[in-house]
């Protein structure tokens, strides 16, 4: 005949306290641990220190003043005078390529802007990253409704300024400048850019429209252009 055990008869008792180091009758995580609260057992388990911390009762060291409980003295001071002396604002910072004022707590040193530009000219991992989530996010329906509002944005801009150029003046712009980039000479990722910015007024003429490539055409936006180019005059 098999014997049952006792303990299935029986079950344990869970201990509710005290805790025997420092006799408290609450642990934080709501359990005891081989009868000691969750503090003193974990103070246990990583200094090998079962004599919990005394307290400290006072005075403060920069006002003078005391505590009867002991609860609020960080580093022998009081809360006030421990948040005066420890989180005092620090004064703002500059973005080391654009000068734009940036918060303290800054470690890059850069802007947000800046510090993708950077990122995107010295980081190829980062780069590739950028490409993937943006393509990712064009096939979603927020991406395609922005890449429409973009779009039709542009047209509206097109069709308020001058517009004459057509697909055969395009295709004789290109081939004056060999399907270069007018600005670095490079062949990749070839887009139209405007000397002039239409949002500043600029037409939308053969006289106003160089080869860019996609790089030169991000980083001079609607500011003046980095180079001096001729472009295509009929």
């Amino acid at each position: 005949m098999n014997r049952v055990r006792s303990h299935k008869l029986m079950p344990r008792k869970k201990y509710s306290g005290p805790c025997i180091i420092c006799n408290s009758m609450h642990s934080s995580n709501g359990r005891f641990i081989r009868k000691m609260c969750h503090a003193c057992y974990c103070r246990m388990r990583t200094s090998g220190n079962k004599i919990p911390k005394s307290r400290y009762l006072g005075p403060c060291i920069e006002c003078g003043s005391f505590d009867p409980h002991g609860k609020y003295f960080v580093h022998k001071m009081c809360r006030p005078c421990y948040k005066r002396t420890n989180y005092q604002r620090k004064p703002n910072k500059n973005c080391i390529d654009c000068n734009k004022e940036i918060s303290p707590k800054n470690r890059t040193g850069r802007c947000r802007n800046c510090h993708h530009k950077y990122r995107w000219r010295n980081d190829e991992n980062y780069r590739n990253g950028y490409k993937r989530r943006r393509k990712k996010y064009s096939k979603t329906n927020k991406g395609t409704l922005t890449d429409r509002m973009h779009v039709r944005k542009r047209r509206a801009q097109i069709n308020e300024v001058e517009n004459t150029l057509t697909k055969e003046q395009w295709q004789s712009v290109l081939e004056k400048f060999k399907y270069r980039c007018a600005y670095c000479g490079s062949r990749k990722n070839i887009e139209m850019d405007h000397i002039i910015p239409i949002s500043k007024g600029g037409p939308h003429t053969i006289g106003n429209v160089v080869p860019s490539c996609r790089r030169c055409n991000a980083s001079k936006r609607d500011r003046v252009v980095p180079t001096n180019v001729q472009p295509l005059l009929v």
